[in-house]
């Protein structure tokens, strides 16, 4: 996590494999990525960008397209579409998952941005890799959809072989991962668990935390009007 600005983007590119470090190492397995062959990185990575691409093709191939090596089996793109709480949805869309996924197209639609969010994570579920590198995916999403989605991303790695990489500047979601790396200017500044982190007095996540938690409290002032008593 990190302000805008600090890095979490370029650090993200970075691990994926889409840029390669000018200094420093990024290993996977102690194989540096400079040394790894770059299909056996990407075959092991799906990436959720803030921004999902919209394709003018059905909603079922916007899935698919998250592997698009394999043959598209319907219960697959379903299966995942269902853990990302967007199936419901699209099933309910005039052409179902034959819907075009984009207005001014015979048997288009046109999704909002929560529900391309969806789809995104869906198309990332589809792709079915070990490393899920999610980059500020709430963005388009209202209070509840928000937590949903969060509680979803959790739920990845309870198989024990799935990890998720989450950049995120909303704080509400940090509380719960096993590790949290806080950037600053494009530098480490500190790592730790939550109550790790929050135990360091004056510390850079510590006053993020409080500074966000501060939004949330209100205060109820009571005014008290005197009326003035007419004499008689």
């Amino acid at each position: 996590m990190g302000e805008n600005g600090s890095g979490k983007t370029t650090l993200a590119a970075l691990v994926a494999g889409l840029y390669l470090p000018t200094s420093g190492r990024i290993s996977y397995n102690g194989v540096e990525i400079r040394d790894a062959d770059r299909e056996s990185v990407f075959g092991k990575v799906a990436l959720l960008a803030q921004n999902v691409q919209a394709w003018p093709m059905t909603v079922k191939a916007n899935v698919h397209i998250g592997d698009g090596s394999k043959n598209l089996v319907q219960a697959d793109v379903e299966a995942a579409a269902e853990r990302a709480d967007i199936r419901t949805v699209v099933e309910e869309l005039p052409n179902g998952w034959d819907s075009i996924a984009m207005k001014g197209f015979e048997r288009g639609v046109k999704l909002s941005g929560g529900q391309w969010q969806r789809v995104g994570i869906a198309r990332a579920l589809y792709r079915g890799r070990e490393l899920n590198i999610v980059d500020e995916p709430t963005a388009a999403l209202d209070p509840r959809a928000e937590i949903e989605m969060f509680e979803s991303l959790h739920e990845l790695t309870d198989d024990g072989v799935t990890s998720v990489l989450l950049i995120t500047h909303r704080l509400a979601a940090t509380a719960t991962a096993d590790v949290i790396h806080v950037l600053n200017k494009g530098r480490l500044i500190e790592s730790g668990t939550h109550s790790e982190l929050m135990a360091i007095k004056d510390g850079h996540y510590r006053g993020l935390y409080e500074l966000q938690a501060s939004q949330y409290t209100t205060t109820t002032t009571t005014r008290t009007t005197k009326v003035p008593t007419q004499s008689r």
